[in-house]
C-alpha cells in the first residue's frame, strides 16, 4: 500500500533448493495521487449519518449508517482496507427510513480506511481509523496478590495512550455483587486501579474498551479475611526454651 507519491523499486527474490536466496526481478512502479470527484446531486440527496470512532478494537463488530433517501443498498458501495490493502468485508442492510446500514468487523490491528460511495461517487472524504489488538491495548504491570479485607489496593494498569477516554473497570465480589472501584491516571499512559475489599474470597476483575475485554479480562483476584487468623497454644515462657503454637 503506497503511503506517498513518486516512483517505487520493486525486488522480487526466489530461493533455491539449496537455501541460497536470489534476485528474480527488479522493476519500476509508479504511484500517483488521484483525486475524487464529487457529485454535488449525491451530496444533495445523501448523507453519512454517522462515523465509526477513531479508535476500535479488532473482533468487534462495528457499524455506521448513511442516509440514502430514495437509493437502496444495491446503490451505495463502503469500501474498507486494512493494514495489508486487502478488503474487509461488509454487510449491508436496507432501514426503514430510507437509510443504509453498514457493518463489518475488523480481525487485523492496524490502521484501516473507509470510503464511501453512492452510485460510484464518493460520499465523503476518506475516514481513517485505527483497529488495535485487546490483548495489547491494556495490560496490568504487575501479578494479582493475595488482597486482605480492608486494606486499599491498587494495581498499576497501563492503556495505550488511544484507549485512556473510555477505559473502566468493574469488580465483582464471589456473591457476584458490584465492588466500588475507581479507574485513576497516574502518567500519560499509566492508569491504576484502586479499591478496597469488604468480603473474603475470589473476586472477578473486567476491564472493558467500547464493551470489549482488554487487559485480559475478566481476571481473578483472590481477597483474605485477617481476622481468620488465630494463634492458639501461645503462653508465657522463659528466654531461651522453645515453644510451639497454631
Amino acid at each position: 500500500t503506497p503511503e506517498q507519491e513518486g516512483e517505487y523499486g520493486v525486488e522480487i527474490f526466489s530461493r533455491k533448493d539449496d537455501g541460497e536466496v536470489i534476485l528474480t526481478t527488479l522493476t519500476l512502479v509508479a504511484a500517483e495521487v488521484k483525486e475524487l470527484a464529487y457529485d454535488s446531486s449525491v451530496a444533495s440527496t445523501s448523507a453519512m449519518r454517522e462515523q465509526l470512532p477513531d479508535v476500535c478494537l479488532a473482533g468487534k463488530k462495528y457499524s455506521f449508517e448513511v442516509e440514502t433517501r430514495d437509493r437502496t443498498k444495491e446503490d451505495v458501495h463502503v469500501d474498507i482496507r486494512g493494514p495489508d490493502g486487502r478488503s474487509v468485508p461488509v454487510q449491508m442492510e436496507n432501514l426503514p427510513d430510507g437509510g443504509v446500514r453498514a457493518s463489518a468487523r475488523f480481525k487485523k490491528a492496524g490502521v484501516h480506511s473507509i470510503d464511501v460511495f453512492v452510485d460510484e461517487t464518493p460520499l465523503s472524504s476518506r475516514q481513517v481509523i485505527t483497529v488495535l489488538d485487546p490483548k495489547l491495548a491494556a495490560h496490568f504491570l504487575r501479578p494479582f496478590t493475595r488482597e486482605l479485607i480492608g486494606k486499599s489496593v491498587s494495581w498499576d494498569l497501563h492503556v495505550d495512550e488511544q484507549l485512556w477516554t473510555k477505559i473502566e473497570a468493574h469488580i465483582h465480589d464471589p456473591e457476584g455483587n458490584e465492588v466500588p472501584c475507581s479507574v485513576r491516571q497516574k502518567a500519560d499512559t499509566d492508569w491504576a486501579v484502586e479499591w478496597i475489599p469488604k468480603t473474603e474470597g475470589e473476586h472477578e476483575v473486567i476491564v472493558l474498551f467500547d464493551d470489549v475485554h482488554v487487559a485480559d479480562s475478566p481476571l481473578f483476584a483472590l481477597v483474605l479475611d485477617p481476622s481468620a487468623v488465630r494463634v492458639i497454644g501461645l503462653k508465657n515462657e522463659r528466654v531461651g526454651v522453645e515453644q510451639r503454637f497454631n
